[in-house]
């Protein structure tokens, strides 16, 4: 069965369609800072956020175990991106492809026009932008803007909580975006993308991932601040004064002695008068006075509550809820914290989930232009594996997954251009020699296959599995 012709776009030239953030602004005018933060703000306030996401962006950028646990989480998920481009008629990995879709990458990055400044952004800043977005909002809005030979010329990335799906019937659906002058923008387009992370079947709009997780956040934050409050009224010592009463009437002229009226308005004003002196003092400050007043201070006595074991337990509750660990957070509880391998694999899976959106798009958007320039083949854009592991450490393993390729193209299983993919080295140099299928790897000695030897803590293993396999009688060699 032939496959269909693409069918490429024909009007989508010249401009994006999409808006982000500097649209609202005239060409000219300068973009007015948006980077103040009010850090008297209570956490109250960010309990009224019209939606998921524009909560999630407030926690974000004022709330600290939020923006520790979203910054660790792109941190993770943001590793290389590899791309593997295959064929569309036959399925196999295409070079012609690859080296295509290495053009656009670097046309994106490295423009062509020096005439004056450009804001092109390389593909490291793009990802990282787009997984801070989809962490934040739970979906990611690309688009491809073309030139007018309709080759692609830059990328504009908006946020996924500006747009909103308008039906087309039949269980079908498209995107918009409200503009400048709120007007409806339709992105009915094929040069945008849309990537929803965790969407429910059941739901019309994809939700952060730590969404969830803000209620506990707000319960730690709230319990915070008001146990500050009860230590900065009940943590330190209090200074009194006493006057007395029969030494300050005394001291009052005989008129007012005399007037109940004006008696109690001068006892008020002395008393203001103290009141007002006192309150301005430094504690350097000397405090004098006649003998009409007795000053002492005051401790704060009796049974102390024990909040300690709450705030932790409080603390605990938050980081389960950010999909995050207290070491990470720096939440200690019950003392010192050792980082756990199956905190760390948790933190991983976690992690993993945000990228799926921004591969799903950029494969899309990298397809597109591919085909674009003529070349029938789709393109898949994947995230390397995320490994805590200093890269010194994983050279072993590096070399026992070079070898394992190597024996495979020795074998003919695999394409050069395939081999060049898994090896992480790109497209193949026009210099380079076509391996495939030509038994290379069969005079390599089997014993010198390297062994890593220690485990994801760098400690030494001792694995019982045999470094070759039985031969015909079944017995083990060592």
């Amino acid at each position: 069965m032939a496959e269909p012709s693409v069918v490429l776009p024909r009007r989508v030239i010249g401009k994006a369609r999409s808006q982000n953030a500097y649209s609202a602004i005239a060409s000219g005018d300068p973009a007015r800072r948006d980077d103040a933060i009010d850090l008297n703000r209570s956490i109250e306030i960010a309990r009224r956020g019209a939606s998921a996401a524009a909560t999630m962006r407030a926690m974000f950028e004022t709330n600290g175990l939020v923006s520790t646990a979203v910054a660790s989480l792109v941190g993770l998920a943001n590793t290389e991106i590899k791309l593997s481009v295959y064929d569309t008629a036959t399925q196999e990995f295409s070079r012609q492809g690859l080296l295509a879709a290495e053009a656009v990458l670097s046309s994106l990055a490295s423009p062509w026009d020096y005439t004056g400044y450009t804001d092109h952004r390389g593909l490291e800043s793009l990802a990282e932008t787009m997984l801070l977005e989809d962490a934040l909002t739970g979906g990611i809005g690309l688009e491809l803007v073309l030139d007018t030979w309709r080759l692609p010329r830059d990328v504009n990335l908006f946020g996924y909580d500006t747009i909103t799906y308008v039906s087309k019937g039949q269980g079908r659906k498209v995107h918009t975006q409200v503009g400048v002058d709120s007007q409806e923008i339709r992105l009915d387009l094929p040069t945008v993308f849309i990537g929803e992370s965790l969407k429910s079947a059941r739901r019309r709009y994809a939700l952060p991932l730590l969404h969830s997780g803000l209620q506990r956040v707000f319960h730690y934050e709230t319990f915070l601040e008001d146990s500050w409050r009860v230590v900065r009224q009940a943590g330190s010592n209090r200074l009194v004064v006493s006057l007395d009463y029969e030494k300050v009437v005394q001291s009052a002229p005989l008129d007012i002695q005399q007037d109940g009226a004006k008696l109690a308005q001068y006892l008020e004003g002395v008393r203001s008068a103290h009141e007002t002196v006192l309150q301005g003092l430094a504690p350097e400050d000397a405090l004098v006075v006649y003998n009409l007043a007795e000053v002492d201070t005051v401790r704060v006595v009796g049974e102390k509550a024990e909040i300690r074991e709450l705030i932790e337990a409080l603390a605990g509750l938050a980081a389960s809820a950010l999909k995050s660990n207290p070491s990470l957070l720096g939440l200690r509880i019950g003392g010192s914290q050792n980082t756990s391998t199956t905190e760390a694999m948790l933190a991983i899976k976690t992690a993993e989930l945000i990228r799926i959106p921004v591969q799903d798009v950029l494969s899309k958007a990298l397809t597109l232009a591919v085909r674009l320039y003529g070349v029938d083949a789709y393109v898949v854009a994947e995230f390397s594996d995320i490994d805590l592991r200093p890269a010194m450490e994983l050279e072993a393993h590096a070399a026992i997954r070079q070898n394992r390729v190597l024996e495979l193209l020795s074998l003919g299983r695999i394409t050069d251009d395939e081999a060049q993919s898994l090896l992480g080295l790109g497209s193949l140099p026009s210099s380079g020699e076509e391996l495939s299928g030509t038994r290379f790897y069969d005079a390599k000695a089997p014993d010198s296959t390297p062994v890593a030897a220690t485990n994801s803590r760098n400690r030494q293993i001792s694995p019982e599995t045999p470094t070759a396999a039985g031969g015909a009688d079944e017995a083990q060699r060592p």
